[in-house]
């Protein structure tokens, strides 16, 4: 593998997104971006491995999640993205799976944002492809790789509390095109100027959220084998069987009585007709020429009381 999965990072899976221009560059009939892709994998990893890919290990490094229309055809409008369950069911269903050192899939290739659904924390590097002129799109894009990464347990990996860059695993690398280039030196920007620029490590680095602490029990042998134990033990430990009674009659009166408590308003319309005199400006004054008020007839489904009274008192029936 070629993905720094041997690095400092090897206890996490690490994964690359590449957002696109165009979905038809990458399955359509002529898939450059597929094409130039294929081109350069082959390349690096004859530098890195000394080793010729095969064409099927080519294929399974690389996964894709596009929009679908309703004649499963795929798209790049953006609002059938969000409309389409199918594909963020699919992120959800195969997060474990990609976060597993045992899936061959390194590059992630999408169209939009991925803003519902996608929670994958081992995004390490962003590639953008597509014009995006949108700076919450931006943000949105961006925010696909800004997690805190997890290793096969699904355990947090920090960064250690030193200064040394070296050492540093949480690290997003953005790849950008011109337009997407601004951008990001803007953003940084931002951050240096709301958070600093003197190179501090930040609180979080020190943080050990994720680490589940190890809570040890220990059993006092003594005390449960005390005669005062085992007495209190007798008496809590005692099964009581205990039956309740109703006088069925009594119940039927007081529910009559309390349903003819309930007053339900009349179930009508009332019409008016106004004649509008005189307008001066938005003001109008006018006279009511006349007013009828009709009962209507209601139609209303049948309450189920016994499920209701089931359901608050946790009594079965």
């Amino acid at each position: 593998m070629i993905n720094g999965k041997n690095s400092p990072r090897s206890a996490s899976n690490v994964c690359h997104l590449i957002f696109i221009d165009k979905v038809d560059n990458y399955i359509g009939s002529e898939p450059l971006i597929k094409q130039l892709f294929a081109e350069e994998y082959q390349r690096v990893h004859q530098e890195r491995t000394g080793k010729q890919p095969s064409p099927t290990q080519i294929v399974a490094v690389q996964g894709y999640y596009f929009a679908r229309t309703g004649k499963g055809e795929f798209t790049d409008n953006e609002s059938a993205m969000l409309k389409n369950r199918e594909i963020y069911d699919l992120i959800l269903k195969d997060k474990q799976q990609l976060l597993s050192l045992e899936n061959p899939v390194e590059f992630i290739f999408s169209h939009s944002a991925l803003g519902v659904g996608w929670d994958n924390p081992n995004i390490f590097n962003i590639a953008t492809l597509n014009q995006t002129y949108s700076e919450i799109k931006n943000r949105q894009e961006i925010g696909r790789g800004l997690r805190i990464c997890v290793n096969q347990q699904g355990q947090r990996i920090y960064d250690p509390a030193s200064d040394d860059t070296d050492d540093e695993v949480n690290v997003l690398t953005l790849i950008p095109n011109e337009t997407y280039e601004t951008f990001a030196l803007q953003y940084q920007a931002q951050l240096s100027e709301e958070f600093g620029k003197d190179g501090k490590q930040p609180p979080l680095r020190k943080n050990n959220k994720g680490n589940k602490k190890q809570n040890k029990l220990t059993r006092h042998e003594a005390r449960f084998n005390s005669d005062s134990f085992r007495n209190f033990w007798k008496t809590l430990a005692r099964k009581t069987h205990y039956t309740v009674s109703f006088d069925e009659a009594e119940i039927i009166n007081r529910g009559i009585q309390e349903l003819g408590k309930i007053k339900i308003a009349a179930y009508e319309a009332e019409i008016r007709l106004t004649r509008i005199k005189e307008l001066q400006d938005i003001q109008g004054k006018g006279e009511e020429v006349g007013r009828e008020i009709t009962q209507l007839k209601a139609s209303y489904s049948a309450a189920d009381i016994v499920e209701q009274i089931s359901e608050n008192t946790s009594l079965s029936y």
